[in-house]
C-alpha cells in the first residue's frame, strides 16, 4: 500500500491554450486511448465543462472548465487524470504544464514509459504504460493544401 507523501500527492497544472483549444487536445489524446479501453466524454458547453470517465464507472477523473484552466489531480490514488495530462505535455509542450505541489517542474518529455509507476504510484499495470505510450504520439500532420488552379 502507498501512502500519502504530504507535498507530492498531488500534481499541479495549467495551461495556456483557449478552452476549445484545450478541450481539442485533451479530446484527441482521449480518442487515442479510446483505442485500448473505452473512454466517455461529456462537454457541457451551457457551463463550459469538458469532463472524462473511464467507460465503466460514472465518476469523472478529469474536468477541464473554461472559467479555471488549471488544477490539481492525484498522485497517489487514480492515475488517469495524472496520465491524462503527462500525455498533453508530451505532446504540447509548454502549452500544458505539470508540477509537483512545491513548484518542481515535471519534465514528461523524458518520462520513460516503464519508470511510469516511479512517478505514479498505482500505475503498475502495463495498460497505464500503454495508454501513455498511445496517448503520447503527435497527431497525424494535416494534409497540404493546394490553392485552386486558376
Amino acid at each position: 500500500m502507498v501512502t500519502g507523501t504530504g507535498k507530492f500527492d498531488y500534481f499541479l497544472w495549467r495551461t495556456s491554450l483557449k478552452w476549445q483549444d484545450a478541450v481539442a487536445a485533451a479530446t484527441a489524446v482521449i480518442e487515442r486511448w479510446n483505442t485500448l479501453t473505452p473512454f466517455v466524454m461529456t462537454t457541457d458547453k451551457r457551463d463550459a465543462v469538458w469532463i472524462v470517465r473511464h467507460g465503466s464507472t460514472a465518476a469523472p477523473f478529469f474536468q477541464l472548465r473554461e472559467d479555471s484552466l488549471r488544477g490539481s489531480v492525484p498522485r497517489v490514488g487514480d492515475p488517469l487524470g495524472a496520465l491524462l495530462l503527462l500525455c498533453l505535455v508530451r505532446v504540447h509542450g509548454d502549452k500544458f504544464r505539470l508540477t509537483f505541489t512545491d513548484g518542481q517542474p515535471i519534465d514528461a518529455a523524458k518520462l520513460d514509459p516503464s519508470e511510469l509507476a516511479s512517478l505514479l504510484p498505482h500505475a503498475k499495470h502495463d495498460v497505464f504504460r500503454k495508454l501513455l505510450i498511445a496517448g503520447s504520439e503527435l497527431p497525424p500532420p494535416a494534409p497540404p493544401t493546394t490553392p485552386p488552379a486558376a
